[in-house]
């Protein structure tokens, strides 16, 4: 919309009127538009002038923002085919919008840079950018094994796995998400019955989730001294596959008195020896897990 001032016409016996066409405040295309100006004195007669109005499209276009993108590589490749739409818009019409790399490319393994260019009818162009990140889907390297303990022992349940970093962890016992199990490694220390049963761990990326095998979880009750009098001896044994239990001794039930065996137990097949030569008091033996 173009907006005009006429200058003041004189006439020697008066001027009736003046009228442009296009008038002061019309629509102008782009380019160069004459504009008539007539003049009428009061006996009506007339003359006539034209000037020229060019409007010039200098403003750019303007293109949607496409949001940067995530995506997994194809199925056995290195590269991802990724499409994509981009929109542009000008007043006076797009002539051109390109894209590089374009909609339908194979992508490499990281993250690209996509750069749109759109030119409008006249010319102008604008630039603008977003990106494309290709990333390697997670898969499971090393599921979790089973594991068989001890009441009161330590079991420890790992996973191994590849895919684009970071990846992220939640393990479950038995279908219900364990908090704060947000590691490689799952722990539980001083194990009760009540958590034997099923444990598994959703290993994710950005483009990708899966979920182990189940790993069992097995509690045998605590391992229970054997006791048998040799002589003049004491002979003491408990199971092999009870880690982190340690046998104790004290002259009496209080539990500030009780202390470890420091003589190192014999291995036996399955089992520990210890070999106690008998004193003639009252001592008393116990297995207790290690802190």
């Amino acid at each position: 919309v173009v907006h005009f001032e006429l200058p003041e016409q004189t006439d020697n016996c008066g001027v009736a009127g003046q009228v442009a066409t296009p008038a002061s405040g019309s629509f102008f295309e782009v380019g160069t538009t004459p504009v008539t100006v007539v003049v009428t004195d009061v006996h009506g007669n007339s003359n006539t002038n034209t000037f020229h109005v060019t409007v010039n499209d200098a403003e750019p276009p303007v293109i949607q923002p496409v949001v940067n993108m995530v995506q997994a590589v194809d199925a056995g490749k290195d590269y991802a085919t990724v499409t994509f739409a981009a929109q542009a818009t000008d007043n006076c019409g797009i002539a051109d919008l390109i894209a590089t790399p374009s909609s339908g490319s194979q992508f490499p393994i990281g993250t690209n840079t996509v750069t749109l260019v759109a030119t409008d009818v006249h010319g102008n162009s604008a630039t603008n950018t977003f990106t494309v990140a290709v990333l390697i889907p997670v898969t499971i390297i090393t599921q979790p094994a089973n594991q068989t303990v001890y009441v009161g022992g330590t079991a420890s349940f790992s996973v191994t796995a590849s895919g684009t970093l970071p990846l992220t962890y939640q393990w479950n016992f038995n279908q219900t998400n364990i908090a704060n199990a947000t590691n490689a490694v799952l722990v539980l220390n001083r194990i009760q019955p009540d958590q034997a049963g099923k444990y598994a761990v959703l290993v994710a990326n950005p483009v990708s989730s899966i979920l182990s095998s189940n790993a069992v979880l097995t509690i045998n009750p605590a391992p229970v001294l054997q006791v048998m009098q040799s002589g003049n001896n004491l002979l003491i044994f408990w199971p092999v596959d009870a880690p982190g239990f340690v046998l104790e001794t004290s002259s009496s039930l209080s539990p500030a008195d009780w202390e470890p065996v420091t003589d190192a137990p014999l291995q036996i097949g399955g089992e520990y020896l210890e070999l106690i030569e008998m004193a003639g008091t009252n001592q008393f033996y116990r297995l207790e897990l290690s802190q």
